[in-house]
């Protein structure tokens, strides 16, 4: 009868201790700094995506690939790691950029890429290099506003900034530009 006494009280005595500690209201009801962090979390992941776009005749238009997607609703924003955007107009004019971080805003068809961008020609060998570039997707342009490095070849044309209109494949460069031209007889 002892046994089963003590067997009560120790069970009543693990409930208690359980009640006691236990607080479910705890996890239903944040608090602020908690709550605040969790915004600032994704509540998607994609990895390895790619998204392809076709305009109203059927033609492909563009390709985005990314080796990463979070999407962060609170912010209206999906970033990307390593994002390669390639776009497409007709006869095989295509143009493509990349970088290490990109940004898409909801409701935007406008991607800021940042960290070792770079935009290129595909029917060329010219590259432009910068650090943060702003490519609108619907507009087919791309502006910076940092310094970029133009190359082609043995070519160089250093610049403040850019605008690209990547349709008429027209690039013009902003203030303080700077260019190193080889003819073409004293290239390697």
């Amino acid at each position: 009868m002892l046994r089963v006494a003590l067997q009560v009280l120790l069970a009543l005595s693990l409930v208690m201790a359980v009640l006691y500690f236990w607080r479910p209201a705890d996890i239903r009801t944040p608090d602020s700094a908690t709550a605040e962090r969790r915004g600032d979390l994704p509540k998607t992941y994609l990895y390895a995506i790619q998204r392809t776009s076709y305009d109203e005749t059927g033609e492909l238009s563009g390709i985005v690939r990314a080796i990463k997607a979070q999407d962060f609703p609170e912010q209206r924003e999906t970033r990307f790691t390593l994002p390669r955007i390639y776009t497409h107009d007709g006869d095989a004019r295509t143009w493509s950029a990349s970088a290490d971080n990109g940004k898409l805003k909801h409701g935007s068809q406008k991607l800021f890429l940042t960290e070792n961008v770079q935009l290129i020609n595909d029917q060329s060998t010219a590259r432009l290099d910068t650090q943060s570039m702003t490519l609108d997707l619907k507009a087919k342009t791309a502006i910076s506003r940092v310094p970029v490095a133009m190359t082609e070849g043995a070519n160089r044309i250093d610049a403040q900034g850019m605008e690209a209109d990547l349709i008429t494949e027209r690039v013009r460069l902003q203030p303080n530009v700077e260019s190193i031209y080889v003819p073409i007889s004293n290239q390697p």
